[in-house]
């Protein structure tokens, strides 16, 4: 619900008013390119971060508006980004590769970084690629920077929100943005955006604000966005 909510926010569509849309459904047809990249650079592809993507929609969303963007697509769990996130992508993004490949930090998927940049691909998968590991271990197989990082209901307990407050610091680039979508509490586990948000101000290197909210007490949820002070 809460990718749902981010990509309503970002892509304000026709298409995606519709409560009937499933996370394993494509982005909706769109035409124009995205509100929020307006003040990201122009003179250069964008660099994209869907950081736990499972199905990898926000990022196959931006794919679509921007081709020549660079969009990595990272999850915990391998299994998920080889047989959900990149059949997804190839659906929604009209590529077919016959070697896709998976980086991981254990090495256990493959040991080729650059394999959906330099494998069998089509030209459409150039500048793609599909990262397995835990946040406090990706950061060398992360690009050094991102001009946006796309994330939906990772920040659910206090150990996650360091792993991903320290990934944003390490790779948001200056004058780039983060959005992040979540439920405001999560119970018995911690997390959730208030907690998140005071970690992020608390050193004072990055700004985070509340930019859409459900309105629904208890079950609320939150869209962030967060800058490089």
């Amino acid at each position: 619900e809460c990718t749902l909510d981010l990509l309503r926010y970002l892509l304000p569509t026709e298409e995606m008013t519709s409560s009937s849309t499933s996370v394993t459904s494509s982005p909706p047809h769109l035409t124009s390119s995205l509100p929020m990249t307006s003040s990201l650079p122009s003179d250069r592809p964008l660099r994209v971060l869907d950081l736990g993507c499972g199905a990898g929609l926000l990022g196959s969303a931006v794919r679509r508006l921007h081709p020549s963007a660079t969009v990595d697509f990272q999850d915990f769990n391998c299994d998920v980004l080889k047989e959900f996130t990149i059949p997804n992508f190839h659906q929604n993004c009209g590529a077919v590769s016959k070697k896709d490949g998976v980086v991981s930090n254990e090495g256990s998927s493959t040991s080729d970084a650059e394999t959906l940049k330099d494998g069998d691909c089509e030209k459409s998968t150039e500048g793609v690629r599909f990262i397995s590991g835990d946040w406090s271990d990706i950061s060398p197989l992360l690009r050094p920077s991102y001009d946006l990082i796309l994330s939906a209901e990772t920040i659910y307990s206090p150990a996650s929100q360091q792993k991903i407050y320290r990934l944003l610091l390490d790779h948001l680039e200056p004058g780039g943005v983060a959005y992040f979508a979540a439920k405001r509490h999560y119970f018995g586990v911690g997390g959730g955006v208030l907690d998140f948000c005071e970690l992020v101000r608390g050193e004072g290197r990055l700004r985070c604000e509340v930019v859409w909210s459900s309105g629904k007490e208890g079950l609320a949820r939150d869209i962030l966005r967060i800058t490089v002070v």
